[in-house]
């Protein structure tokens, strides 16, 4: 056993290439994957790649008054200017409400409302 750890460890020597083999489309698919991030896999997988976010137990459904008054908050360019603000987003990006919902602490009607919103191009 000791001696299959040894050679396990001992560098390989490097091999030669056969003559007339071309590494070039091996390269070009190696470069590509170096560049791709999960999202790419997701465009081609996913049918929706617009994340939702699960309401849960402890969560309401908006209406669809409230939900449209949310959305109309983040087209006012002051909030908009606020939120790209952060992280150095662009300035003229638009807003998009990705998720809305109340959240219900307890058997209280005391809650939050949680929204997410993502600057879009």
């Amino acid at each position: 056993m000791i001696d299959g750890y040894e050679q396990a460890l001992v560098v390989p020597k490097k091999t030669a290439v056969v003559e007339g083999e071309d590494l070039g489309p091996i390269r070009a698919v190696l470069n590509q994957s170096r560049n791709r991030r999960w999202h790419h896999l997701a465009e081609e997988r996913i049918k929706d790649v617009t994340p939702q976010i699960p309401l849960g137990e402890k969560f309401w459904a908006l209406r669809e008054e409230e939900r449209a008054e949310i959305d109309e908050l983040f087209q006012d360019e002051a909030i908009a200017t606020k939120v790209t603000s952060f992280k150095g987003r662009d300035s003229e990006a638009k807003l998009r409400v990705l998720d809305a919902a109340y959240w219900m602490k307890g058997c209280s009607s005391l809650g939050r409302l949680r929204y997410a919103v993502y600057p879009s191009r």
